[in-house]
């Protein structure tokens, strides 16, 4: 009678088997909701990158100048708080991801190097909502807000400035805290691959300077603003995919241009997706 049902038994043990190794081998999620987050922090690396650009000489403008950063200390701050009764996900949360930044400004004046060093402090904020079950991707969290790039010298400087962005889409006015502040994802603008971009500063100090970087074959590249007819210019034309960030560079007049005054600088990067 055994005999019956041994090629049943046997197929039994075998998916077992077959079963119980799939299960083994699948990778694990999250163990909680802070490592959940940081991966999706993770996964979307192009918009919380806390980018440190100009890290390449460039001989193209004049005063020569360039970044060497020597020390990173990047952390993650998360807070998360239970969601109103009245809303349909349970819980919400903010992250700021923080890089503290040491280096040396190297500056050629007259054909002769001059080094600086600085410390800055680079900052991105997001927001999440988590809508699953602990069983989803990321324990059900979904990236809802983002905001743009903050990097700023220690000491810093005072800038008062309004920035027009000027797409074929439109134009669209931007003051260095809308850069910062949360945007939704659906919300965030976009740009197509290859279209041109023109940057107008309003505003600005006569004291300071003012650089655009932009992301083109794999690395961050300057431009100068140009003034004109009482308005400092600088363009782009975008490429690429995905998320990407546009650098306002501001440094002060006496740190390009004169060696002997301490390097101060802020910039902030203006966050859009190339479709």
């Amino acid at each position: 009678m055994l005999k019956k049902y041994l090629p049943l038994i046997f197929l039994g043990l075998f998916l077992g088997v077959i079963l119980s190794c799939e299960k083994s081998t699948k990778e694990e999620g999250p163990a909680n909701d802070p490592e959940a987050i940081e991966a999706l922090v993770s996964y979307y690396s192009t918009i919380f990158k806390t980018d440190v650009f100009d890290t390449i000489k460039d001989t193209s403008f004049s005063p020569v100048f360039y970044r060497e950063i020597k020390k990173r200390d990047f952390f993650i701050k998360i807070d998360i708080f239970d969601a109103p009764p009245e809303t349909i996900f349970t819980k919400y949360a903010r992250a700021v991801l923080t890089d503290s930044i040491e280096g040396v400004f190297h500056l050629f004046l007259n054909d002769t190097e001059y080094q600086k060093n600085f410390k800055a402090v680079s900052k991105v904020e997001g927001y999440f909502e988590r809508w699953g079950a602990t069983w989803d991707d990321y324990r059900g969290w979904l990236l809802k807000k983002v905001a743009g790039n903050r990097i700023y010298s220690v000491p810093g400087i005072s800038v008062t400035m309004t920035l027009e962005l000027i797409s074929p889409s439109g134009s669209e006015t931007l003051s260095p805290s809308s850069i910062t502040s949360l945007t939704g994802t659906r919300e965030l603008r976009s740009f197509s691959s290859r279209d041109s971009l023109t940057l107008k500063i309003i505003g600005s100090a006569e004291s300071q300077v003012f650089y655009l970087h932009f992301w083109k074959d794999g690395r961050y590249h300057k431009r100068p603003f140009v003034l004109e007819a009482d308005t400092l210019f600088s363009g782009c034309t975008v490429s690429g995919s995905g998320y990407q960030h546009l650098f306002i560079d501001v440094l002060n007049y006496e740190t390009v241009y004169n060696s002997e005054v301490e390097y101060r600088s802020d910039a902030w990067g203006v966050l859009f997706k190339v479709k």
